[in-house]
């Protein structure tokens, strides 16, 4: 009986005690400060909490990340480990808040910009485009800025497209993350090209050591460069010096050039055989007739194969004999197929000195001093008249007029024109080939 009475009096006294003993103060709500975050990889931030009631005695929280791959967070501190979103909880005792993270990518500071360019000369009115290069290339801020230390004289746009505006020079800069490039430009007035050059003459003719200056005319009158340059197609024919003085040096034709700019103009030059007395005047009759025996002691005999107004040509008597000589003198004296009196060629290679090595002029020329080896076009004059030629020659004892013979006239360095057959063919200067001779005479 004494046990129970003592046990009972110590459960009434343990309860009394518990009576006394304050009630405990629990949380309510906690609030995350801040609730939002924007971070860059590596960076740090601490996140603090606020707890209702404020006298609440259970305030540990625990923290945890909803990605620990993009932030982790211990006993508040947040570190950011990669770019992405995550949200933050804190937990105390069930009570709950949110903090959410955004972590982007830490930035690549610029290190240097580059240009296609640094420096430029334009004209007015030109355009050329700028072009940067940032580095390295993953940097952040790759946008470029572009600007003109001149405006009024070279402006640039945001594609780094530059114009000339006015005479001046301007700087050109290109800016990305702080970091600078230049491209110095100079701007020179408009050139005014030149639009047209006309020659004095389209043609001329001159002799051998005769001169014949031509003026050239360039327009506009305020292009840049008027400066004419003159040429000639063939200065062992005709020469021409830088103020357009044309000198003929051998027969034939050659062509002249003005240039100035991009532009040309052209005069045609056609050079004879030096003078040499010009044509003889002869102490004959002045009626003659095509086919007629011409039979003269003091000129030679012949027959009559062209009548001009003042004059007469005269083809040589074949004399039965084909005479067989080849041109054979590998310089170049006369090439142009158009002339029409070959009696200055002969004569040029005499005054040379230099017949003997033209077999076929030496034997033209054997026959006296009027007498040459004919043109291409003299030769065609008389092969047109061959029925009424050859019945002279046939009826004075000599043979018609070869198939095959010899002009003065040159090709190249390896074939000269023979009429062959009534038609001019280029045959080997180095063959042999028929001959006749021919002369010029005009009346008093």
């Amino acid at each position: 009986m004494k046990r129970f009475l003592m046990a009972a009096m110590s459960i009434l006294l343990l309860a009394a005690c518990k009576e006394n003993e304050p009630e405990k103060v629990l949380v309510e709500s906690i609030a995350v400060t801040p609730d939002n975050v924007v971070m860059t990889v590596g960076d740090k931030d601490t996140l603090s909490v606020g707890y209702v009631p404020e006298n609440a005695e259970n305030k540990s929280v625990v923290w945890s990340s909803s990605d620990e791959a993009i932030v982790t967070v211990e006993e508040g501190v947040l570190t950011a480990v990669a770019a992405g979103d995550a949200v933050i909880t804190a937990d105390c005792d069930g009570v709950t808040d949110e903090c959410t993270v955004t972590v982007n990518e830490k930035d690549i500071e610029v290190e240097s910009v580059e240009l296609n360019k640094t420096e430029a000369e334009l004209v007015v009115g030109e355009t050329f485009r700028l072009e940067a290069t940032v580095l390295p290339e993953e940097a952040s801020g790759l946008t470029v800025t572009w600007s003109s230390s001149a405006s009024e004289i070279v402006s640039v746009d945001d594609e780094g497209n530059v114009s000339a505006l006015s005479e001046g020079k301007a700087t050109i800069t290109a800016e990305a993350g702080g970091v600078t490039a230049t491209c110095d430009v100079t701007v020179s007035s408009a050139s005014i090209p030149v639009e047209s050059v006309t020659v004095s003459e389209e043609s001329i003719e001159i002799k051998i050591g005769e001169t014949f200056t031509l003026t050239a005319t360039v327009l506009p009158e305020n292009a840049e460069d008027k400066t004419v340059t003159w040429s000639s197609s063939d200065n062992a024919i005709a020469t021409v010096s830088d103020d357009g003085v044309v000198t003929g040096v051998a027969v034939g034709s050659a062509t002249i050039v003005a240039a100035a700019g991009q532009r040309t103009a052209v005069c045609s030059v056609k050079v004879s055989g030096a003078d040499s007395g010009d044509d003889p005047i002869a102490d004959i009759k002045t009626d003659w007739t095509v086919g007629e025996l011409f039979d003269v002691p003091q000129y030679g005999k012949g027959v009559v194969f062209q009548v001009g107004e003042d004059f007469i040509k005269v083809v040589s008597m074949v004399e039965n004999i084909y005479r067989q000589y080849s041109l054979y003198d590998l310089e170049l004296k006369c090439t142009d197929v158009e002339l029409a009196d070959g009696k200055s060629v002969t004569d040029d290679i005499e005054n040379a000195g230099e017949i003997g090595n033209y077999p076929a002029m030496q034997w033209c020329r054997g026959k006296g001093d009027l007498w040459y080896l004919p043109t291409l076009v003299e030769l065609e004059e008389l092969y047109s008249q061959s029925s009424a030629v050859n019945a002279t020659l046939s009826a004075n004892g000599s043979g018609n007029l070869p198939i095959m013979v010899w002009s003065c006239i040159e090709s190249d360095a390896t074939y000269a024109w023979a009429f062959v057959a009534g038609a001019p063919t280029t045959y080997s200067r180095m063959q042999s080939s028929n001959v006749v001779a021919v002369m010029k005479l005009r009346f008093k």
